[in-house]
């Protein structure tokens, strides 16, 4: 419903079309369906994204905003399921290996940007 709200409903063409929504909605599914920890010492899509702080590079709010807003929608889903009347080993395999961030305001473990970047650098070339 996120994804659909955010980059369809009642959007232009235009909209859809542009790099930077693309770019967005990119992030948004691989924020959900890649979520690989970030290796040590590497920097992480967050922090690629400017979702987080890195050293010399300044957040964008609206990236952060994005992300915490999908972050949010993960942890509204693993409640949902971690309140079923079933067994602990059915919820082990729907929920997310790396689970979402349990605060508000936090965006959530470290996450690897390898494909992100992979399919950026693709479609430049």
């Amino acid at each position: 419903e996120q994804l659909y709200i955010r980059f369809c409903y009642n959007k232009t063409k235009t909209f859809k079309e542009s790099d930077s929504t693309q770019n967005e909605f990119l992030s948004v599914l691989l924020h959900v369906i890649d979520r690989v920890p970030a290796k040590e010492g590497q920097e992480s899509l967050q922090q690629f994204l400017r979702v987080t702080p890195s050293e010399g590079k300044v957040t964008n709010e609206d990236a952060r905003a994005l992300w915490l807003e999908t972050e949010k929608s993960l942890r509204t889903q693993k409640n949902i399921i971690d309140g079923l009347d079933i067994p602990q080993s059915e919820k082990d395999k729907m929920n997310l290996a790396i689970p979402p961030a349990e605060e508000d305001d936090h965006a959530g473990p470290p996450l690897d940007r390898g494909v992100y970047e992979m399919i950026i650098m693709k479609q430049k070339g």
